[in-house]
């Protein structure tokens, strides 16, 4: 036998070894299943037990629990909005300017301590909004987003937003809208009809929480 051979040889019976005790190390099936085939469409076998006892209650739950991570985002938003409208007295397209820095009273998860919040609704059912937005400048810069009723981002805005810093008007539309979109807007299609915006005025180097304020109020 030369080496070639002998390799070959080798590697048969090598092969041959690892078969044998991967299926030696296979768990036996379970007894409600030995000898019975799962027939067509994923139906269990006639006899079969369920492994959960409750599972019935098991699916129910999980979904139950599904649904409300689904919706959490949802309801966040409306709920500001809620507190908004009826707290506040706000109504559609006021605009919330904060005059100092968030604490922990604002109860926002995100929320930083160092920059003054804006934030605002709409409806756009009652027709296409108009948020304009200032020039990022040695007096400040916004950062921030506008987000559907289900808190999807569709606008950055600021220095890493679509104004790229520069600042300019945003024009958002509701679903379906068919109208035209005047020269120099830039145009947001939201997907529903009700949009929020939360920004941050952020502080320029040297400047106060107080500047920060009256930058927001451009």
């Amino acid at each position: 036998m030369d080496r070639r051979e002998f390799l070959i040889s080798s590697a048969a019976g090598a092969l041959s070894a690892t078969a044998a005790t991967a299926a030696e190390a296979q768990p036996a099936a379970p007894s409600h299943a030995r000898g019975a085939r799962e027939p067509l469409g994923g139906q269990p076998p006639q006899g079969a037990t369920p492994s959960v006892k409750d599972f019935d209650y098991q699916i129910k739950y999980h979904r139950a629990f599904e649904a409300v991570l689904w919706n959490m985002p949802a309801i966040a938003i409306y709920s500001f909005r809620r507190a908004a409208f009826t707290d506040l007295g706000l109504k559609d397209n006021d605009i919330i300017a904060y005059s100092a820095a968030a604490t922990p009273k604002l109860e926002a998860l995100t929320a930083n301590s160092s920059t003054p919040y804006i934030a605002a609704y709409t409806d756009l059912r009652k027709g296409p909004a108009v948020l304009e937005v200032p020039e990022a400048s040695a007096d400040g810069s916004l950062y921030g987003q506008v987000v559907d009723a289900w808190q999807f981002t569709i606008a950055d805005v600021g220095p890493s937003g679509l104004d790229k810093g520069k600042g300019g008007k945003y024009l958002f539309t509701p679903p379906g809208y068919k109208g035209a979109i005047p020269k120099g807007y830039i145009h947001v299609a939201s997907p529903n009809y009700r949009i929020a915006l939360a920004f941050r005025s952020v502080r320029a180097p040297g400047k106060s929480v107080e500047d920060a304020y009256h930058y927001a109020q451009k």
